[in-house]
């Protein structure tokens, strides 16, 4: 189960960077994102939840305190926020 979640984890960690500083999407995304850096965050919250839900990491970071292990998931909302405001197709410009 941790093999699993590193490697989405990482993969979804280096895509969202890569998308946030290159503004690189992978090709089948391509048409369908109109903001690839609102993207890149959001696969990178993403990310990095999945990488603090790795058992070793979950339990120092549930040691930590209530605040401390509050942080994942303003990770996750951040995340999905970041996906959201994305946008869907790029809106055309009207004609004159």
């Amino acid at each position: 189960m941790s093999v699993i979640l590193i490697t989405v984890g990482l993969a979804a960690t280096l895509s969202g960077c890569a998308a946030v500083v290159l503004r690189w999407l992978p090709p089948w995304l391509s048409g369908h994102v109109a903001r690839p850096r609102a993207w890149g965050i959001g696969m990178a919250g993403i990310g990095l939840f999945a990488l603090g839900q790795v058992p070793s990491l979950h339990e120092r970071i549930e040691d930590a305190g209530p605040v401390a292990a509050a942080v994942p998931f303003v990770v996750l909302v951040a995340g999905l926020a970041g996906l959201a405001f994305s946008g869907g197709r790029r809106r055309s410009r009207p004609t004159r």
